[in-house]
């Protein structure tokens, strides 16, 4: 099932009332805001009017609750904090100017107030009531001497501050509540106060669908058209992309970071090179880089921090970027197999943006990070890596340990009162590695322990940390200072201790706090137990670990994150079974925080999130059944996301490891061989698929399957057999599967309408029309009935539907039929969406069987353009376009066209014979269709080669019957018409009619282009009464069945041949 556009579906009704049945508690609230501010909106027509009505009305009740909606005081502070710690790590520094707009109650005012230098912060409002709410902060907090300047606005014209005098402007959530003209009219002045240099941060509520409105004063916009707003008025956007908090600890490296600037300086922008940052672990590469960023964060327009320890990891934070920068297509935004691409070359062209920054976090495999660099493009690319191989490729930056003074900076910055004696003591026993040196720092900072104690319990370490050798390259000195920092979180906390070890277990990238509070249900140890189960304890732990350095949280995504290193050393330090514990207790974590429906956009994030942890911890070992759903969610999750690939690794894998451990009549192993094999299928590997999706089905007869897994083994292997052109045995599958699925489940059941659709699918294939259009259009009604008229299910029915009204040759109705599915697919669903794209192809057939030739040429162009980004040239849905555009390009006409068709169609057989095998019916009909524009061409004799041997293999394919190879004949007699062979011609186009009627029925469009065919055969032959009596009967057929300036029955008036074409169906 698709995404949903969000944005759009909040506001409709349907949505609404869904989320009151959800939420019945929350609709007396609702409606009470919802009466007040439509009375104050009649009161007050003006914005700002009206929206200080609103603020006062909030305000009367909670001035927390008027700034932002908080519901207690504890999240307002957080929020305020917030704002700050932003503002902090982006360069605000004492002596700065602050404008703040809509400071509000001075939520994040009061710590602005307290960094900054007296009278350097300026807060406006446009609500009286929350200003005299921040004197009351103001004195509160002690603030009054920081002499802090609140002032009352009408409007953000600004026009009462003096030009140029901000070194940086502030509004949180201002343009959440405001309409557009008021978001422009900031933009328009907001550039003349500040100071050259300083920069303007503003917050919204974003969304990528349609911007939409809720209530009367919160505003939901897209990123472009702030941006573009932005532009209108000079201000340029930057956009800072998935990178990690600034270090405040950060101390030195000033050699270091200006040997990274020389280096990105010292090359051409017109060609972009890759700056390896080496060393050992723990020498400070990945904070190197991030230091580089905050310093010159403005210099660049776009900066992306890209993990890249896995390909996955690269695939998410590039599909991120091209979100962010709207470069995406409408209805592709996070996909990986086309918003990467869509984002790679907008940054080789340099637009939208040129100036960019990408990082690339420990990369490891040089093959796989490089081909995600944007060459030849305006930005620069830093590379932090192990792996000394970067050398070949890029310029070394080699990073080594602190130099002396380093260490003893970041020790008395972490504890003023250590000596600078007592600092060179500790930094000499740590080996001046940075990570060493943060640990004894936070360890002091913490306990205030005297350094000769510290000393004596890192000689006392060393030769355990010695004895457990985690790696080669691993230096000592921090694996003792972790183990003294964890022998006092074990003391003080155990439950703390042990969820270091559970996260030990998973990767090191942000792991998020929802998991573990998550894990309310589940019972690990006694000691991990309560932390899972009460928040303020899990709380209290993670507080803890961050206080020791041992992991490092984010607010802003609300994740922790460890060490690498640390989890090395941990694992190290575990014996086998409790190793295995722990890696059971993260799979069933993981397990709790299983995301919605894979094909959902909206859970995608959410997938993104647990995959790494999911891939580090071996999830495909675990033998839980919850853990096996989440790992086959996942596949499933990587497939509709676009990453084919790596769908398909996760699901060899997981195969093979169920398989191992529990034998092939294990329910999952079947389950997840029927999910290995759709996969490979996806990707072209047909061969592996084939063999896998048979033995799912043998084994779901063998064992009596519940009967809702053989209906889908069979199902399964019916679409295999369709892509293996065996159209006959997946009929009789897919007929044996509805008959269950009927028999145990009735006719209303979604398992019965899904094997149905299937069904219906396999008749068309075999021509089977008249049987296949009564049983979908009852398919079409149940499932509208029950899942709705624009539900994915239900168009996908509908769609076929078209197709049968279509081929049992009601062009007109099928036009008109699927003009309705395209529209209804499109708004639900957005034009970019597959299902709408496969809805588009098919109304372009049934444009052109109707005769609009420029509709569908234009429809079959854009569609074919869209599957290829999407999925590439190779893909089926891209293969099947593009005979429909070859066919397109021909009745165009013209020489230009005809050599695009006969390009086209030539590369498109070559494709689908690779793919599917010289024989398949679809390799043939698509020869079929080349041989009619060779036949234009002139190119007779070859022609004629192309589609009598694909008449032949049809005949063994699909039978001589079928009529795709009555299709083919048609052409086949055309071709001995135009090298003027008139007894062939009559002789093939007489036996092709005989069976047409018999087919078709005598008054189908294709009997009737038969029958004025012959007509000309006739007349070829000399026998005019004939063929006069012939055409008229073909003439009068058509004008009963098609418009009237349908080119079929011109052609017939006229006494011209007609060539008909063959369109792929849906496999």
């Amino acid at each position: 099932m698709g995404a949903e556009d969000t944005s759009r579906n909040r506001r409709a009704l349907t949505h609404r009332a869904g989320y009151a049945l959800r939420h019945p508690r929350r609709v007396p609230a609702h409606a009470r805001r919802a009466l007040r501010d439509g009375w104050l909106r009649l009161r007050h027509p003006g914005h700002i009017a009206y929206y200080r009505a609103v603020m006062a009305s909030d305000a009367a009740r909670s001035t927390e609750a008027a700034v932002g909606h908080s519901p207690s005081r504890e999240q307002w502070a957080r929020i305020g904090r917030l704002q700050f710690d932003y503002l902090l790590r982006h360069g605000l520094r004492p002596h700065h100017r602050l404008l703040e707009i809509g400071c509000g109650n001075l939520r994040a005012g009061r710590h602005f107030i307290g960094h900054l230098e007296p009278g350097h912060y300026y807060g406006i409002d446009i609500s009286p009531h929350i200003l005299l709410a921040a004197q009351e902060t103001l004195v509160r907090d002690g603030l009054q001497t920081k002499m802090p300047y609140l002032a009352l606005a009408d409007d953000l014209t600004l026009g009462f501050l003096p030009d140029g005098h901000f070194d940086v402007v502030h509004a949180h959530s201002v343009f959440s509540h405001s309409p557009r003209h008021v978001i422009e009219e900031c933009f328009a002045h907001v550039g003349r106060v500040l100071a050259p240099g300083g920069f303007f941060d503003f917050t919204f509520d974003r969304t990528e669908g349609e911007e939409h409105q809720v209530l009367h004063e919160d505003f939901y916009y897209r990123t472009e058209t702030l941006v573009e707003l932005a532009a209108g008025h000079g201000l340029t956007a930057r956009f800072m992309v998935n990178v990690p908090l600034r270090n405040t600890s950060f101390v030195g490296r000033q050699a270091l970071l200006g040997a990274v600037e020389a280096q990105l300086e010292a090359q051409d922008t017109a060609a972009v090179l890759p700056h390896a940052l080496h060393g050992l672990g723990g020498v400070g590469k990945s904070q190197l880089a991030l230091e580089y960023i905050y310093t010159h964060q403005r210099r660049y327009k776009v900066i992306c921090w890209i993990p890249a320890e896995r390909e996955s990891l690269i695939l998410a934070a590039l599909a991120g970027l091209a979100t962010r920068l709207g470069v995406a297509q409408p209805g592709q935004e996070g996909t990986a197999n086309t918003s990467v691409q869509a984002v790679l070359d907008a940054l080789r062209a340099g637009e939208p943006y040129d100036d960019w920054l990408l990082v690339f976090d420990n990369a490891e495999d040089i093959d796989v990070v490089r081909q995600y660099f944007p060459t030849s493009g305006p930005g620069k690319v830093i590379v932090t890596s192990r792996n000394r191989s970067w050398e070949r490729v890029a310029t070394p930056l080699p990073v080594s340990v602190f130099e002396r003074e380093e260490s003893v900076e970041l020790l008395q910055k972490r504890s003023a009162d250590l000596s600078a004696e007592d600092a060179d003591r500790l930094a000499e026993a740590l080996g001046d590695l940075p990570l060493a040196v943060e640990q004894a720092g936070a360890w002091r900072a913490v306990t205030g322990m005297l350094v000769d104690d510290y000393l004596a319990l890192l000689a006392e370490r060393s030769p355990e940390i010695l004895d457990l050798d985690p790696a080669p390259d691993y230096p000592v000195s921090v694996a003792a200072a972790w183990d003294i920092s964890l022998e006092r979180i074990k003391e003080n906390n155990p439950g703390a201790r042990q969820l270091l070890d559970i996260c030990a277990s998973m990767a090191p990238e942000p792991i998020p706090r929802s998991m573990l509070r998550g894990g309310r249900g589940i019972s690990i140890t006694p000691e991990v137990d309560p932390l899972l189960r009460e928040s303020i304890k899990l709380n209290r732990a993670v507080r803890d670990l961050n206080q020791f350095s041992l992991v490092k949280t984010d607010p802003r995504t609300d994740t922790l994150q460890m060490h690498r290193l640390l989890q090395t050393v941990l694992l190290a330090k575990l014996d086998p079974d409790e190793r295995k514990r722990m890696r059971d207790a993260a799979h069933q974590l993981l397990s709790g925080a299983k995301p919605g429906h894979y094909a959902s956009s909206r859970e995608w994030p959410a997938y993104q999130a647990l995959l790494p942890h999911i891939l580090t911890s071996r999830a495909v070992t675990s033998s839980d059944t919850y853990v096996r759903e989440l790992v086959s969610d996942t596949v499933l999750f990587l497939y509709y996301w676009g990453n084919h690939e790596g769908a398909a690794d996760l699901a060899r894998q997981a195969w093979s490891s169920w398989l191992a451990e529990s034998g092939e009549e294990d329910i999952h192993v079947i389950r997840i061989t029927k999910t290995f094999a759709f996969v490979l299928r996806q990707i072209g590997q047909i061969g592996e698929a084939i063999p896998l999706t048979e033995k799912a089905l043998e084994v779901s007869r063998r064992i009596n399957a519940d009967p809702e897994d053989l209906i889908d083994s069979l199902c399964e292997m019916s679409d295999a057999r369709r892509y293996q052109g065996r159209f006959a045995e997946a009929r009789d599958l897919g007929r044996e599967a509805t008959e269950l699925a009927r028999g145990m489940f009735g006719g209303e059941d979604p398992i019965t309408l899904r094997a149905t659709h299937s069904w219906g699918v396999d008749l068309r294939l075999c021509g089977q029309f008249a049987e296949a259009l009564p049983m979908d259009r009852e398919n079409a009604r149940q499932r509208e009935h029950m899942f709705g008229p624009n539900n994915s299910l239900t168009l996908n029915t509908l769609n076929g539907l078209s197709i049968d009204m279509r081929e049992s040759g009601d062009y007109p109705g099928a036009r008109e039929y699927q003009r309705d599915v395209y529209s209804r697919a499109r708004d639900a669903m957005g034009e970019q969406h597959p299902l709408t794209l496969r809805v588009a192809r098919n109304l372009a057939v049934c444009l052109r069987r109707d005769g609009a030739l420029d509709e569908a040429l234009k429809l079959s162009e854009e569609t074919l353009a869209r599957f290829v980004a999407r999925y590439g040239p190779v893909h089926p849905d891209s293969l099947s376009t593009a005979i429909n555009l070859a066919v397109d390009r021909r009745l165009a006409g013209g020489s230009q066209n005809l050599d695009k068709s006969r390009e086209l169609g030539e590369e498109t057989a070559r494709r689908y014979a690779s793919l599917f095998g010289e024989d398949h019916a679809y390799t043939l009909l698509t020869k079929a269709n080349l041989a009619a524009t060779l036949r234009m061409l002139g190119a007779l004799d070859h022609a004629a080669e192309v589609e009598d041997d694909a008449s032949r293999r049809l005949v063994a394919t699909l039978g001589p019957e079928h009529v795709t190879t009555l299709t083919v004949d048609i052409g086949r007699a055309n071709t001995a018409y135009a090298r003027l062979d008139f007894d062939r011609a009559y002789e093939v186009d007489e036996a092709t009619l005989t069976a047409l009627t018999v087919t078709a029925g005598a008054e189908h469009p294709l009997t009737l282009s038969c029958t004025a065919n012959l007509a000309l055969d006739l007349r070829g032959l000399g026998r005019g009464a004939e063929a006069d009596q012939m055409r008229r009967k073909a003439v009068e057929g058509f004008a009963r069945v098609v418009r009237a300036d349908h080119p079929w029955l011109e052609a017939a008036r006229l006494g011209r041949r007609i060539e008909c074409d063959i369109a792929p169906l849906p496999l």
